[in-house]
């Protein structure tokens, strides 16, 4: 664990860790004790129940990892809700956008924990990409779309932002998630 944290990463930005504490996704606090994932992040770790924990550490670093209990999901949508209890990330989203006010093309970043398949470990990255419009699935849940060729397991669960203003978070990035089966 860092001594300090690193101040280039939003202080709204956790990880979800598995019992070892290896880094299993990214998440945000949306405000003091509720924290926003992906859904499949949750699944993998089969804490996908009503009171389920898992623990949850800053993404930027120096802080211990504090427990945070399943309070919501929609699997369908990708999301889950967690509610911590015992401590919180050092800030909330400054605020959010609908994905419908989104322009193709806008620069988009997510910054989330990352699997990088070499020999070093990386804390988190940050993926750069732009967003590319709107989509809907299965006729029936609405989706906005990005591009952002360095999203990669691990940083699913973290927030979608505006580049321009930094502006919270635009939606849940998707990052890799496990093949079907």
């Amino acid at each position: 664990m860092n001594a300090q944290p690193d101040p280039r990463v939003p202080a709204y930005l956790g990880r979800i860790v598995d019992s070892q504490g290896n880094p299993a996704g990214t998440c945000f606090q949306l405000r003091p004790s509720l924290l926003v994932t992906a859904y499949h992040v949750l699944d993998a770790l089969g804490a996908v129940t009503e009171g389920d924990v898992v623990n949850v550490d800053p993404l930027s670093g120096g802080g211990a990892p504090f427990p945070a209990a399943v309070g919501a999901t929609a699997p369908l949508h990708d999301l889950a809700v967690l509610k911590a209890t015992a401590s919180t990330l050092g800030a909330s989203v400054p605020g959010a956008a609908p994905t419908d006010a989104m322009v193709p093309g806008e620069p988009v970043l997510v910054t989330g924990a990352a699997h990088v398949e070499d020999r070093y470990t990386y804390r988190f990255l940050d993926a750069l990409g732009s967003w590319q419009g709107a989509t809907t699935r299965d006729d029936a849940i609405p989706l906005g779309r990005l591009e952002a060729k360095a999203v990669m397991k691990g940083m699913s669960g973290a927030p979608v932002r505006r580049k321009a203003d930094e502006g919270g978070g635009l939606g849940v990035a998707p990052g890799q998630k496990p093949p079907v089966a």
